[in-house]
């Protein structure tokens, strides 16, 4: 016999009642009754059925919870883990889907109670558990993972953007029918009400059924409880192989707001000025004349006032526009010639004339003080820019690699000098270790030792992660794990001095692409990143808001950005004169291994451990392509110098890649360059012969030997060709100032099995 009807049996079916007989408004007042009459700290479930259309069940399930106790919380997420992993192997590969979820949102309830030891006890019970399920080896799940292990109070919690974007949304999840049915029984036991009331809170569940077949009155669909819009539609359930690829992201979303205000700001990508376009600006609204105006550029070089870099590429571009001017005008002056070809030189000379007037009009001033260069650097350069050699899809560079032997996977990083005459790397054993190619191919027939030509720098007292010269080679820059940056002189060959301010391991560094060294930019795992000037030993800005380690940093060329890509899978560009992040792109599915900006500063290059390269315009913060071509981490990006046609690309794969970045323009400049790229290739053999040879550690190599596809595409970032080593990954790529591409990285033996 049954026993009396309690009250929220007898509040059901009045509410039945109601319903068939279509009484919508008294229907609404005694449902908010229902739910304003539950005490508070009980967890009471109740439901009901409603139809949302053909097919389609809208299912709403009532729950409140108290804290609970914290050993209950985590014997409850033990339980269902347990029951997860003996469900048959039809069901459980979507089953397993919904733990994750649950455990963080346990682990977040954990901790805002004050239950560190419970909390800390959950975390080292399944982490690997999560780690070994990560699709596909992706560090996505390792990364919310060390996020929510760093939480250690209610209030670090607030402060987390994993933790606060966890909260804000519901993460979707689809099952199949039967995989639902199956869950809400578990969940309905007397021992799981606590962890029903956290995936009923914080998961939303799509589950599929037969159009038009309404639920069995005694099934489990029927009778649950709906706390969320279900969409329920029969399906087999989902394979292994139907969720490979697929892994929630639990914190997408969750930044665009950020984003979206964050790109708003205004930037300043145009290239450094020259003093020389200040008076010609001046003298073309003044109205004076050509002459005029050369006498007043003239006046400017011959000024005291300190010459700028960006300045010294712009007055090399005008000394090739005047030859252009001067050559077509002399020979539309000859007397030999018909009518129609004179007009064509003319018309020649004159587009050479307004090209030479109107280089580096489109400039800007420097907005911080930069030191002077001097007569010497700029001779320097000069010379360099007299050798460099227009490339692009159709001219493509020459390739020197440098492959290291016998280092034991002790190489972590490597840097080239700009004039390919030095590679130095960083070692795990604390050292900086600096290799003179100029000094061995001198010392090559005489029979040198390789301590003539090779430098090691002790100072480090962790390992070295990250390297950088200086533009005019005189400096080398090591970023350490002991949590200080290092200056050494090439000069001397010492350290100079030390830059401590990391409170964690420096994970890189990158010098000011300004001639003159004089500021840097360094990145940690304290998830900041810092400038430095060389002249002092602390920071001059303290740039913060990475949520992870920030693993790479780079300077715009007008050297009033810089960009850092982070674990947090997101690329933020900061300004340099206040610190103020103005650009945010998310997009990347995996932490950030290489950045490169293109020469004219308006688009950067970034690519993650994933293998996935992004290009993206800086000035709209939109992505303008995306390549999937390496099969695995990349970890090095570089553009070709000029004009920037090309984008070479190296990693974990034992490849070297190019890409098309500027197509038309590329071509286009190939062919007034009218220069093949033979001066490159001699370059390339030059080094090759500087660095080759039965070497102790270190030989050069032609990476070109082993080469596939050739052309590229009309479309902008088309794959070129892909240069493959034989058993190298590619640890750093860069492009001389004579645009022959360097390339380095450790030999790597695959161990037998």
């Amino acid at each position: 016999m049954e026993g009396p009807l309690r009250k929220t049996d007898i509040d059901r079916l009045v509410l039945e009642y109601l319903r068939k007989r279509n009484f919508k408004e008294a229907e609404k007042v005694l449902e908010l009754e229902m739910k304003e009459s539950i005490p508070a700290g009980e967890l009471l479930v109740q439901s009901w059925l409603g139809w949302g259309g053909e097919g389609v069940e809208e299912r709403l399930l009532f729950a409140t919870a108290g804290e609970g106790d914290p050993a209950e919380l985590v014997q409850a997420f033990d339980r269902l883990a347990a029951w997860v992993d003996n469900s048959l192997d039809i069901y459980n590969p979507e089953l397993s889907r919904v733990l994750f979820p649950a455990f963080a949102h346990t682990y977040l309830n954990l901790i805002n109670i004050g239950a560190m030891p419970e909390a800390q006890q959950l975390m080292g019970a399944h982490r690997q558990r999560f780690l070994d399920a990560a699709v596909g080896g992706s560090n996505l799940r390792m990364q919310e993972l060390q996020d929510l292990a760093s939480i250690s109070s209610a209030e670090a919690a607030a402060a987390s953007r994993t933790a606060s974007a966890l909260r804000s949304r519901r993460l979707s999840i689809r099952l199949c029918r039967a995989s639902y049915d199956l869950l809400t029984q578990f969940l309905q036991g007397p021992k799981q009400l606590v962890m029903l009331g956290i995936v009923n809170e914080h998961i939303k569940f799509e589950a599929r059924m037969l159009a038009g077949e309404p639920a069995a009155a005694g099934s489990t669909l029927a009778a649950f409880p709906r706390l969320l819009l279900l969409l329920v539609v029969e399906g087999r359930p989902a394979t292994l192989a139907d969720l490979a690829g697929v892994e929630e992201d639990l914190t997408a979303g969750a930044m665009q707001a950020d984003v979206v205000a964050t790109n708003q700001f205004p930037l300043q990508l145009r290239l450094l000025q020259a003093r020389a376009c200040l008076f010609r600006a001046a003298a073309a609204s003044a109205g004076m004349g050509l002459q005029q105006g050369r006498q007043a550029e003239e006046e400017a070089d011959a000024a005291s006032s300190p010459a700028i870099w960006g300045s010294v590429e712009d007055k090399w571009a005008q000394q090739q526009a005047e030859k252009a001017e001067d050559e077509a005008q002399k020979q539309a002056e000859a007397e030999a010639l018909t009518k129609k070809k004179r007009i064509a030189l003319q018309r020649a000379a004159a587009e050479a004339r307004s090209k030479r007037e109107n280089i580096g009009l489109d400039r800007v001033a420097p907005k911080f003080p930069l030191p002077p260069i001097s007569d010497e650097q700029e001779g320097m350069l000069m010379q360099e820019l007299q050798l460099r050699q227009q490339v692009s899809a159709d001219s493509l560079p020459s390739c020197c690699f440098f492959t290291f032997f016998n280092t034991h996977q002790s190489l972590n990083c490597v840097a080239f000098s700009s004039d390919a005459a030095a590679v130095a790397g960083g070692f795990a054993d604390s050292s900086v270790r600096l290799y003179d190619l100029q000094a061995r191919a001198s010392g090559a027939a005489a029979g040198a030792a390789p301590a003539d030509w090779v430098t090691y720098f002790a100072g480090h007292s962790g390992p070295v992660f990250g390297l950088d010269f200086s533009p005019d080679n005189q400096l080398l820059f090591s970023a350490s794990g002991d949590g200080s940056v290092r200056l050494w002189s090439m000069e001397v060959r010492a350290n100079l001095a030390v830059y401590k301010g990391h409170q964690l391991p420096v994970w890189d560094v990158a010098t000011c692409p300004y001639f003159s060294p004089f500021y840097f930019a360094s990145c940690g795992a304290d998830r900041t990143a810092r400038l430095w000037s060389t002249d002092r030993v602390q920071p001059l800005r303290l740039f913060v808001g990475h949520t992870s380690d920030v693993d790479v940093v780079r300077w715009h060329p007008n050297c009033h950005y810089i960009a850092t890509g982070s674990a947090d899978r997101t690329v933020r560009l900061w300004d340099v004169r206040t610190g103020q992040c103005c650009r945010l792109l998310v997009g990347h599915k995996d932490k950030i291994s290489a950045l490169a900006f293109s020469p004219d500063g308006t688009t950067l290059a970034t690519a993650d451990a994933s293998g996935t390269l992004i290009v993206w315009d800086l000035a709209t913060a939109k992505r303008l392509t995306t390549a999937h071509e390496h099969r695995g981490p990349v970890w090095s990006l570089a553009y070709s110098q000029g004009e920037g046609a090309l984008l070479a690309s190296g990693g974990a794969d034992n490849t070297v890649r190019l890409w098309n970045a500027k197509p038309a323009a590329a071509t286009v400049g190939a062919a007034a360059a009218g220069r093949p790229a033979a001066g490159a290739a001699r370059g390339a053999a030059a080094a090759a012969a500087a660095a080759g040879g039965g070497t102790a550690e270190q030989q050069g190599a032609a990476a070109g030997s082993q080469q596939e596809g050739g052309g590229g595409g009309s479309e902008p970032y088309a794959p070129v060709v892909t240069w493959r080593t034989k058993l190298t990954p590619v640890y750093g790529l860069r492009f001389t100032t004579r645009n022959l591409l360097l390339g380095s990285g450790a030999l790597t033996i695959p161990s037998r099995k």
